[in-house]
């Protein structure tokens, strides 16, 4: 978070619905079987550069 500026569920829903394994991130348990809640080292580069290939904001409409 403090190196991507990232949110903690949005570096959660990257990881469940973008982020593959092995390339921006890899679960790590001492045992070898990591589960959901195990750890996570991420590729700070391979995740700036997922974050430049997200397209522009829409500007949105602003209420009265």
């Amino acid at each position: 978070m403090a190196i991507t500026g990232l949110k903690k569920n949005t570096i959660k829903t990257a990881r469940e619905k973008s982020w593959m394994e092995g390339r921006e991130y890899k679960h790590i348990s001492p045992d070898g079987m990591p589960m959901d809640n195990s750890m996570c080292f991420y590729d700070w580069k391979a995740v700036e550069k997922w974050i430049e290939n997200q397209p522009a904001a829409i500007p949105r409409r602003k209420s009265a």
